[in-house]
């Protein structure tokens, strides 16, 4: 058997395990899938496989093939699919883990420049996308495709049909308060530890395995292959420090002491760690001088990767470090046009449409006005008080 009908058969067999899921996430609509080269990336587990199949379901002419397919190694991507467009006509070319064919730049260039056919393809590295995005940008489209949302898991977990909200929603109860009767308090302590990945779906009891799999690949695969860390286990530690400290300004110089290495190279672990998509370095708000401090704010980009790290997750004093996370991760995951800062007088400040919103996580004596302050226990808009799961609402 050669090639392509290796391709074929391994094609047929892959259609069957995404051809009855019809619930589609909001990103689908998003995608301009009329756009020659498409190009859909982030962390594992996200659905980047089905929704390439959810819009190869409905595509005519179309073919998926994955790159990490052993009997691929070493193959050409512009040579499969110039010759299976010339020999089958097929114009549509869904590829998975694209990475793993060493000459896809440049494959990616001669396909788009010399054939009359469009190429969707993915990819899980995230740090590969960092490193590789610069040689496609004049001819690729990029779609960050974030974790799940509660809006998301919500909407497919009970058939629900809630709508997004925008940010400017969030200041005007009004907006939100047709949600009450679905949203509950025990929602969202779910969400917070599983509801962010698509494995969970599938197989809840095998979430928190497969999770733990998940993180560890990312950082042994990608520190190993892209970073060339020869210390993998000092990036665990220092994602256990983080996990395990309540006070999240943390300077170079305390955690060097605390890995027993130079405060640059924790520097250099902290900007791997938000290439690779785990956490989110968060800088200081004001002058140009304060956001180059050597201190910082790292938080995980989904709070369900805090338990993998957390020696006891269910303590009051990591239940305040879960608020602030969560807060953080519904900003950072959703491509909001929001950058947020933390600031020495309050939590976190938020610049949206060049005007500033300053935050407190729950703050019990609140005396400034001009502060909104966010909880986890209230479901209803209390004086400036905001509820935190309306900020998981806005995606």
């Amino acid at each position: 058997m050669n090639k392509i009908n290796k391709i074929f058969e391994a094609f047929e067999l892959a259609k069957q395990q995404y051809k009855e899921v019809l619930w589609k996430r909001r990103i689908f609509d998003k995608i301009a899938w009329n756009e020659k080269l498409v190009w859909l990336y982030g962390l594992r587990w996200v659905w980047k496989t089905t929704i390439l199949f959810q819009k190869l379901n409905e595509t005519k002419n179309s073919i998926y093939l994955s790159m990490d397919w052993g009997f691929l190694k070493e193959e050409s991507l512009y040579e499969l699919i110039k010759e299976i467009y010339k020999t089958y006509k097929i114009e549509n070319f869904f590829v998975d883990e694209i990475h793993f064919c060493e000459t896809w730049r440049e494959d990616l260039k001669n396909v788009y420049d010399l054939l009359p056919v469009k190429v969707y393809f993915s990819g899980s590295n995230q740090i590969w996308i960092y490193e590789k995005w610069a040689d496609l940008s004049r001819r690729a489209i990029f779609y960050y495709v974030p974790i799940f949302s509660l809006r998301e898991f919500l909407n497919l977990k009970f058939a629900y049909d809630l709508e997004v909200l925008e940010f400017k929603d969030i200041f005007m109860p009004a907006s939100y308060t047709s949600y009450l009767s679905k949203v509950s308090l025990n929602h969202l302590k779910e969400y917070l530890r599983f509801w962010q990945f698509g494995f969970y779906y599938e197989n809840p009891d095998t979430y928190e395995f497969k999770l733990n799999q998940v993180v560890k690949k990312m950082i042994y695969e990608d520190g190993i292959d892209f970073m060339k860390i020869e210390k993998i286990s000092d990036l665990e530690k220092l994602l256990y420090f983080i996990a395990n400290t309540v006070q999240n300004k943390l300077s170079y110089t305390a955690l060097a002491k605390k890995l027993q290495v130079h405060p640059k190279t924790i520097q250099n672990y902290l900007i791997f760690l938000e290439k690779i998509g785990i956490i989110k370095n968060i800088p200081k708000y004001g002058t140009i001088s304060d956001s180059l401090r050597k201190e910082v704010k790292p938080y995980f980009m989904a709070t369900n990767f805090v338990y993998v790290f957390c020696v006891d997750c269910f303590s009051d004093a990591i239940t305040w470090k879960f608020r602030e996370n969560f807060f953080v991760s519904s900003i950072k995951n959703f491509n909001l046009n929001v950058d947020v800062f933390f600031k020495t007088t309050t939590d976190f400040v938020l610049k949206f449409q060049n005007k500033d919103y300053e935050f407190e996580i729950w703050w019990k004596s609140k005396t400034r006005k001009d502060v909104f302050v966010v909880k986890d226990d209230i479901l209803l808009w209390d004086e400036n008080t905001i509820p935190l799961w309306v900020f998981w609402m806005l995606w």
